[in-house]
């Protein structure tokens, strides 16, 4: 077989291999998604000085080749002539022009790369669904190749009708001058948080094999029965069959459903990101309500998309890879919170309850008075012996989901802060977020809280599963494997699905500025 059929569908041996031992299994679960993602993201962006009055076009370069020089062209504060002493934080002091971004760089790279693994989790899915989405004319490599192109070449044709530059609004913040020295009363205050166009468009690429696989199967008329019928029964029975829909086609439109639930989720969550970010400061109230709100949202939506996974498509693997898609996205933006913290005190507030739920929910979720209430009040249909595997299934997603968040928010977080895209990510820069510049959230206290939230949620999740084999003979660690053992396509499925979760996070985050 090729080697990326191998990768993508592996053989069980091979599966059973790497999940065998628990560093292997790490390695290739939780190092493996993060190292994809920060190599994405610690690749330097070319930039543009955007007061060079040389030429229209001048030579792009790269920050580390102008790193010394972007104090000086980033800020002119009051005199133009004078020289001035600016914090190289990728924002713009009063009245300068942040730096351009090389347009093509992030069109065929950055969001290209996107792009390419969001196409890619939307065709594992369907691998999982045993469904082609693609026409079998063109085949599944070129038709990839097909819808990656068009979003890529929409996205410039967007740019270029200027349509994706987003809301930018202009602050009052008295007499300033400009590197010209012309004198300004306001300064742009760009809407870096909210890439609305970048993001939908990515969401639209993921959207086309849906459609594509919609329209084929409409074309291959199979949503109604096709019967051999004689003319005197066509004549009679035609109209009647030809309503009926067939089961394996309403089974599709559930599945489609589920995708579509999937992505408006991580809309959703962009949506609570982007007002919390845009009302800072928070209290530690405010902390534990945006968490909770959120939290309440996406087991809303996972609620619903789980009971159509068990009720109506019956597929174990997609029902696996479903629960750790939003128990992913739930953790991802729950980390990101973390850089936005100005007090222990609210790490300690947001842990706590974090932490209780573990220690308390789980343990007793497992025990035969719970089940008995869910079959008796809400028509529970599974057995107990089912009710457990569910559980120690959430459990177990939900401890890969922290280790893989945790990981690749410090990771990231230590790479844009030091690294050469930090102009590019000033979420992370941890400077200028305030007037005085006397910012209340730094670096050290988001790593060092960040440390000591990942410790409590370990210990947590260990006396949790402890609590569980104690009482309940119960390992949740092997009945998490199982589900690897028992279908080998999951292991890269999950590993595509962290990728895409956390590019998308990145991505949210990005601020961009074009010429």
């Amino acid at each position: 077989r090729p080697w990326f059929r191998s990768i993508l569908r592996p053989e069980r041996e091979t599966v059973v291999y790497w999940i065998d031992r628990w560093y292997r299994r790490h390695l290739v679960s939780v190092i493996l998604p993060c190292m994809i993602v920060w190599i994405w993201c610690m690749v330097p962006f070319p930039v543009l000085d955007p007061y060079d009055p040389q030429i229209r076009h001048p030579p792009w370069n790269w920050p580390n080749q102008i790193s010394s020089s972007l104090s000086r062209y980033l800020s002119i504060r009051n005199n133009p002539s004078a020289p001035h002493q600016s914090e190289d934080n990728g924002l713009s002091p009063a009245g300068d022009l942040p730096p351009d971004y090389n347009l093509f760089f992030f069109v065929l790279f950055y969001f290209g790369f996107y792009l390419f693994v969001g196409l890619m989790f939307i065709t594992k899915l369907f691998d999982l669904y045993r469904l082609n989405w693609w026409p079998k004319r063109l085949g599944g490599s070129l038709t990839y190749l097909l819808t990656w192109m068009s979003v890529i070449i929409l996205g410039f044709t967007l740019h270029f009708l200027n349509l994706t530059s987003g809301r930018s609004s202009r602050i009052d913040d008295g007499d300033h001058h400009d590197r010209s020295g012309r004198r300004r009363s306001r300064r742009w205050n760009y809407d870096w948080e909210r890439k609305t166009v970048w993001v939908l468009l990515g969401f639209v690429g993921m959207g086309m094999p849906i459609v594509a696989c919609f329209l084929k199967l409409k074309s291959d008329r199979r949503g109604f029965y096709r019967r051999s019928m004689t003319e005197t029964q066509k004549t009679f029975l035609e109209n009647v069959l030809g309503r009926q829909i067939p089961s394996s086609y309403i089974r599709f439109l559930w599945f489609i459903g589920c995708l579509i639930i999937g992505i408006l989720s991580l809309m959703i969550g962009q949506g609570f990101a982007s007002i919390y970010l845009s009302t800072l400061p928070h209290s530690s109230l405010d902390g534990v309500y945006y968490v909770w709100s959120w939290t309440i949202t996406l087991q809303i939506l996972n609620g619903i998309t789980c009971w159509i996974l068990e009720n109506k498509i019956r597929s174990k693997a997609l029902l696996f890879v479903f629960k750790y898609y939003f128990i992913l996205t739930y953790f991802i933006f729950y980390r990101n919170l973390f850089a936005r913290l100005k007090d222990p005190s609210q790490y300690l507030t947001v842990q706590i309850l974090s932490s209780s739920w573990i220690l308390i929910y789980y343990p007793i979720s497992m025990s035969k008075l719970y089940h008995k209430i869910l079959t008796v009040f809400f028509s529970y249909g599974k057995t107990y012996a089912e009710h457990l595997e569910t559980v120690a299934h959430a459990l177990y997603l939900r401890n890969l989901a922290e280790n893989v968040t945790m990981v690749s928010f410090l990771g990231w977080l230590t790479i844009l802060h030091f690294g050469p895209n930090h102009n590019v990510y000033p979420f992370f820069n941890f400077k200028g977020t305030d007037r005085d510049n006397q910012d209340p959230y730094n670096y050290r206290l988001t790593v060092v809280a960040s440390l000591a939230i990942w410790t409590i949620e370990l210990v947590s999740s260990f006396f949790s599963r402890v609590l569980c084999f104690m009482i309940y003979r119960i390992d949740v660690t092997n009945v998490g494997l199982d589900e690897f053992r028992n279908y080998s396509e999951l292991l890269p499925a999950c590993i595509i699905t962290s990728v895409h979760v956390l590019s998308d996070m990145l991505l949210f985050l990005l601020k961009l500025n074009f010429r």
